[in-house]
């Protein structure tokens, strides 16, 4: 963690994205990255906090947020997932988030997936996975949890 994050009180990991880059670049400093966890968790403990780390998918705004390209996460056939949760579940928090159950626009969903075309878009499935493979690796991963 930044050292100007304990110094200035600030408790508060989560952080959102609100479309104001300056407000991003400057929260992204106070480490919500998974290699950061593990220490945030004890840094949260030792001093009576509550962490909670967020885990998704994958990540993929460029159809609302054509700007945003730089900030994709590929779902890497399950496997970002895997590591995302493996992460929270190291860092031994109190409570793991997940993003999300169904924001297609972000391509964060975890709900089951089947090919859909819209207009000119076709949502991301999961093929060649099947289509509720989020849904039971997050089970999956809540039972080692």
């Amino acid at each position: 963690m930044h050292r100007n994050a304990i110094n200035y009180n600030i408790h508060t990991f989560y952080y959102r994205w609100n479309g104001n880059k300056k407000t991003y670049d400057a929260l992204r400093h106070y480490s919500p990255d998974k290699e950061n966890w593990k220490f945030l968790s004890q840094w949260a403990h030792e001093n009576n906090k509550i962490f909670v780390p967020c885990v998704g998918p994958g990540y993929s705004d460029d159809r609302v947020r054509p700007w945003n390209k730089h900030n994709y996460k590929d779902r890497e056939n399950g496997g970002y997932y895997d590591k995302m949760f493996r992460s929270a579940i190291e860092s031994k928090p109190t409570t793991i988030r997940i993003t999300s159950f169904n924001e297609w626009h972000e391509g964060t969903q975890i709900e089951p997936a089947i090919p859909k075309t819209i207009e000119s878009f076709t949502y991301e499935d999961y093929h060649p996975l099947e289509t509720n493979y989020y849904l039971k690796r997050t089970k999956s991963c809540s039972i080692k949890f």
